[in-house]
């Protein structure tokens, strides 16, 4: 079977339609096995759609590539991109794990025990205090997603089905959320910011 011909460089970086939709069909098998390396099921889909959104909206990323392997350069991306996902996610791990919230966590030593549950009462009062104070100003889409995930306890899929939306959505929503969520948090128990 011959060899398909070479991506015009030019024309990927100038974004041609065409090139795009080719670059597109040639290359998404090779990294969605990039990015299911780290990520699996709607997380890998949403590192692999925003990446691909990326190529097509911004200039300035298909700019950095300037020859050679496009299909290793996407690849490459696409992996760096499936590792911040996965930081990003254990960022959240804390709010996201519903038992930290209601003291089911155990600890080995009696005295990290009390920490944890103190920890924990400390951090139910500060999501209240978000609740109260910082969620009547968000988009209500937002708000939603809170009420669902974090007051609710929901699951992802059970908060998506709730809200009537794909999961990749209230992904989406849920990392916005937690773009406000986060630093008050940090402010509200004096802890440093991540």
């Amino acid at each position: 079977m011959a060899e398909p011909p070479a991506i015009d460089a030019a024309a990927f970086r100038a974004g041609e339609r065409g090139v795009l939709a080719e670059v597109y069909h040639r290359h998404l098998g090779r990294v969605e096995r990039a990015v299911s390396r780290y990520c699996r099921g709607a997380d890998a889909e949403c590192v692999v759609h925003d990446l691909f959104l990326d190529i097509i909206e911004r200039p300035e990323l298909r700019a950095r590539f300037e020859q050679g392997d496009l299909g290793a350069w996407l690849a490459t991306l696409a992996r760096r991109r499936a590792l911040d996902h996965l930081r990003r996610r254990r960022r959240y791990r804390l709010v996201d794990d519903p038992r930290a919230l209601d003291g089911a966590l155990e600890p080995v030593e009696p005295e990290g025990s009390l920490l944890e549950r103190d920890r924990a009462r400390r951090l139910a009062e500060a999501l209240e205090r978000f609740a109260r104070l910082e969620l009547p100003r968000l988009d209500r889409r937002l708000a939603d997603v809170f009420q669902a995930r974090i007051v609710e306890r929901r699951n992802q899929l059970a908060a998506a089905a709730a809200l009537g939306i794909p999961r990749t959505t209230l992904i989406d929503r849920e990392a916005k959320l937690m773009r406000g969520l986060r630093p008050f948090l940090a402010r509200q128990l004096g802890e440093e910011p991540r």
